[in-house]
C-alpha cells in the first residue's frame, strides 16, 4: 500500500489498487481489471509494486527510490495515445517479466542488475510508439528510419526515450549505482528493448530452443 500511496493521491483508490495489486505476481492478473481504479497511474502503480517485491535487488544496486518513482512517472507520460503501445501495455509487458522471473524462477539465472534492467526495460520497451510498425517507417523513408539508418528505428528511438528520462529533473535512479552496475544496467536496457524488435522473434525463439535441448540448469546463466 505504501507504494501506491506514492503513485495515487486519493487514499480510498490507493487502497481498492493495493488488494486488486496483491495478486500481481500472477498470470492470470487482470492489468485492464486494475486500470479501471488506476487509470493514467497504472504503470507508475504496477511500477512501484514491483520495485517493493524487489527491494532487496533496489537496495543491493543501491538505487534512489524516489527518483526511479518519478521517472517512472515521466515515462508513463511519455507513451502515446494509439489504440495498443499505450502505458497500459507497458506495464502489463512489465507484470509479465516480473511473473516470469518471480514465479518461474526465470530470475535465478540473472544478476541483481540484469532483472532491474530487465524489469526497467519491459516498462519502456515501447514508450513513444508512433501506431505503425518498422516496416512501414522504412518503406517509407520515414525520418525515424533515416535517423536510425533503417536498423530497429522504433526500438531505438524506444531506448533514446528512456535514456533521456533519466536525465529529467529527480528522475536520475542512477546516481548513487556504482559505475560497473550502472555499464551493467545501461547493456541489460539497451540489447533488451532491441531484442523486441519483431524482425528477431525467429532468431531469438530458435536461441531459447537450443537452451531447453541442452538442458541447462538452475546454476548456468543466460547472456543479454
Amino acid at each position: 500500500q505504501r507504494a501506491i500511496l506514492m503513485t495515487i493521491a486519493n487514499k480510498d483508490l490507493a487502497y481498492e489498487a493495493a488488494k486488486k495489486l496483491v495478486t500481481l505476481g500472477n498470470w492470470d492478473f487482470s492489468m485492464h481489471d486494475l486500470a479501471s481504479v488506476t487509470g493514467a497511474q497504472t504503470l507508475p502503480a504496477v511500477a512501484m509494486t514491483i520495485f517493493d517485491g524487489i527491494s532487496n535487488v533496489i537496495e543491493e544496486l543501491n538505487v534512489n527510490l524516489m527518483s526511479l518513482c518519478h521517472y517512472i512517472s515521466h515515462i508513463s507520460g511519455k507513451y502515446m495515445n494509439n489504440h495498443y503501445h499505450i502505458s497500459l501495455h507497458g506495464a502489463d509487458v512489465g507484470q509479465s517479466v516480473y511473473h516470469f522471473l518471480r514465479q518461474k524462477k526465470w530470475g535465478d539465472h540473472f544478476t541483481p542488475v540484469e532483472t532491474f534492467g530487465t524489469i526497467i526495460a519491459s516498462f519502456v520497451h515501447d514508450v513513444g510508439h508512433t501506431g505503425v510498425n518498422n516496416a512501414y517507417l522504412v518503406k517509407t523513408m520515414d525520418p525515424l528510419a533515416l535517423k536510425y539508418n533503417d536498423q530497429s528505428p522504433l526500438e531505438n528511438m524506444h531506448i533514446a526515450i528512456a535514456w533521456e528520462g533519466i536525465q529529467e529533473p529527480h528522475c536520475n535512479f542512477l546516481s548513487k549505482m556504482s559505475p560497473d552496475h550502472a555499464k551493467r544496467f545501461r547493456q541489460v536496457l539497451v540489447k533488451t528493448v532491441l531484442g523486441t524488435d519483431n524482425a528477431l522473434h525467429f532468431e531469438h525463439v530458435n536461441k531459447l530452443k537450443e537452451l531447453v535441448l541442452k538442458g541447462k540448469t538452475k546454476d548456468d546463466r543466460f547472456t543479454l
